[in-house]
């Protein structure tokens, strides 16, 4: 497995960003909606005071119409006066319905964000069920992978006294580290034969769980290493063959080595054996012509 590159989210980090963010916009909100409160009460009092001038005004107007022919300078007062109140309110009008605007883009927004909270609660109900989810689907594979170990290091000859009756095996690719029952230290060959059950163990699991994302196909080339007695590597062959021919799906183990176990069908050989005058690999011959 190749190690993750990408740094990991601070979620808990983020989620009190955006709980500082909701709370500030909720008392941004209440106190908006305590302003328009306000400015519909000043609006209700502009708009009778308005009607209430408007009224005056028209009556103002009609005494300046009747006293037209003989003005008073009483009269001219009295009307910029009223022109004075009239220009006032008329501003006092476009201020409110700037505020009526504001008020609803404000409860576009309160809107919005109610959207947004419950999305927030819909994905974190997701993100939580699977990382569960994933919680469960990690444990049943190692358990899986535990239980084919164990069950290869129970087969293999009585070499290692950790391999007879092992109850837990610990793996990390992190630290690329193979623990039984919390021992680390084995013999070269106890070694050799630990790491080849490892990954015969992995190929098992997937063999019999289609969710296990592996390509079914296993090569080892290390059953000779760390100078490994024959009648250890044949049987734990004999074990890799048992493996195969009771799997339930197509795969394909290859096993490179110089000493195979003398009972291999013969179909299961591929190439012939390699000598110094007969190499492995078979090459044509050369076309002189």
């Amino acid at each position: 497995m190749s190690p993750v590159q990408d740094a990991p989210l601070d979620a808990e980090r983020a989620r009190e960003r955006v709980v500082g963010i909701i709370n500030e916009i909720s008392i941004q909100i209440k106190q908006s909606q305590r302003l328009q409160t306000i400015r519909a009460e000043r609006l209700d009092k502009h708009q009778a005071t308005l009607k209430a001038l408007t009224a005056s005004w028209r009556q103002k107007s009609k005494e300046l119409a009747d006293l037209s022919s003989v003005p008073t300078s009483k009269a001219r007062e009295q009307l910029r006066e009223l022109q004075r109140k009239l220009g006032y309110i008329d501003k006092s009008i476009e201020d409110i319905e700037a505020q009526v605007k504001l008020a609803n883009k404000i409860g576009h927004l309160s809107a919005r964000k109610a959207q947004l909270d419950q999305e927030m609660q819909s994905l974190g109900s997701r993100i939580a069920s699977l990382q569960l989810s994933q919680t469960d689907r990690l444990r049943t594979a190692r358990t899986s992978i535990e239980k084919n170990i164990i069950e290869i290091l129970q087969g293999d000859l009585k070499r290692q006294d950790t391999f007879e009756n092992p109850e837990h095996v610990h793996f990390s690719f992190a630290k690329n580290s193979i623990t039984v029952d919390e021992h680390t230290y084995f013999s070269a060959s106890s070694r050799v034969i630990l790491k080849a059950a490892f990954l015969v163990g992995f190929l098992k699991a997937a063999l019999y769980d289609r969710k296990f994302r592996h390509p079914r196909f296993l090569m080892i080339d290390i059953t000779e290493d760390k100078g490994i007695e024959q009648a250890r590597s044949h049987n734990f062959q004999k074990q890799v063959i048992e493996i195969s021919d009771q799997s339930p799906v197509e795969h394909q183990i290859i096993i490179a080595t110089a000493m195979p176990w003398p009972e291999i069908r013969q179909e299961l050989f591929v190439g012939r054996h390699s000598t110094r005058l007969q190499g492995t690999l078979a090459f044509l011959p050369t076309n002189l012509n």
